[in-house]
């Protein structure tokens, strides 16, 4: 039988019924039977049995044979809730306890560590975090130490989900004071869930610019570490913690180049409207390399329908006929993008 405690995860929550069976209990020294407990009370045989059970769960009543019949006897309260606050408190000291070890180990390896990662080594510029979990956990573990900013660099791309996940983060580190600056493409204007995701981000206080292109996943703590988002070779969400300063200021001037051509947003609800003409000078560098129309459309995170469509409407806007002659003059209109 589990009590109130094992079932809800909280204190133990006494309802009116029960209630007024462990009053009639203690009024009459004893309950014998169900059905004259039911009829003093007004109620039926099945409620008072509900309650008797959920008042001996929570150790104020105790069970007793008498004879061949089961009988109940009212426990002073006092005595039941140290029942019930012993084996919670054992619980909570042991988890202390628990936790102390972790603390007592984790200290003594982080120099170790530290000093391991302070070596010419191979690995020490960019140590790997592999799995789901282990990713969330790292990137939530670096944003608690956050004290003033973050940069983050979303390029959408299909295997970097898991910065998705991070918009939590930031919500959390906007409610601190954190400045969030968060980079994302074009296309988060006109995709729903991302659009959804940013809205709450904007809501929150967060400073939110898109850019046709995003290399790669990043984000960027306090100016001084980074950590680098992926997949490994088994698909597994990859974090790469970035420790050499040196790489950390060459990912801060990639941000700030990209961030200084990058377009604003302060809306969720405009598509591609406010950025046709940076996603059409983009689309024209590429068709005047000769890029597919597929290439054109994975490179910018776009559908192909909708890479199709934005070059149907620059080669009405520049009086072309086709793709090459759009190129050309795009080039002569000093179209082409530059970045």
């Amino acid at each position: 039988m589990r009590t109130e405690t094992e079932c809800g995860g909280g204190s133990p929550v006494l309802d009116e019924p029960a209630t007024a069976v462990y009053r009639h209990a203690t009024g009459r020294g004893v309950i014998d039977s169900m059905d004259a407990v039911a009829r003093d009370l007004g109620t039926d045989t099945a409620e008072v049995c509900e309650a008797v059970e959920r008042l001996v769960d929570n150790r104020l009543l105790r069970a007793e044979q008498n004879g061949a019949d089961q009988q109940f006897v009212p426990v002073d309260p006092k005595i039941a809730a140290a029942l019930l606050v012993s084996p919670m408190e054992q619980e909570i000291y042991q988890r202390k306890e628990l936790i102390a070890q972790v603390n007592e180990w984790s200290e003594a390896l982080s120099d170790d560590f530290d000093q391991a990662a302070g070596r010419d080594l191979p690995w020490s510029a960019a140590q790997p975090v592999i799995g789901e979990l282990e990713v969330r956990g790292y990137l939530r573990t670096v944003a608690d130490s956050c004290r003033d900013e973050v940069l983050v660099m979303h390029s959408g791309s299909e295997d970097a989900d898991t910065l998705d996940d991070f918009a939590s983060v930031c919500l959390d580190l906007l409610e601190r004071g954190i400045t969030v600056q968060i980079l994302c493409r074009h296309r988060n204007r006109a995709d729903m869930v991302a659009r959804t995701t940013m809205k709450r981000l904007l809501e929150a206080g967060a400073i939110v610019r898109t850019a046709c292109r995003v290399p790669r996943e990043a984000v960027v703590f306090d100016r001084s570490q980074a950590v680098l988002l992926g997949t490994g070779s088994d698909e597994d969400p990859t974090a790469a913690r970035v420790a050499e300063q040196e790489l950390v200021e060459f990912l801060l001037d990639m941000f700030e180049h990209l961030w200084d051509l990058a377009l604003p947003l302060t809306r969720v609800d405009c598509g591609y409207s406010d950025v046709t003409g940076d996603l059409h000078r983009t689309i024209a560098s590429l068709m005047a390399k000769g890029i597919t129309d597929e290439v054109v459309a994975r490179r910018l995170g776009i559908s192909v329908r909708t890479c199709r469509r934005h070059i149907a409407e620059l080669m009405s806007t520049l009086g072309a006929v086709s793709r090459f002659q759009a190129g050309l003059y795009a080039a002569n209109q000093g179209l082409l993008c530059t970045a």
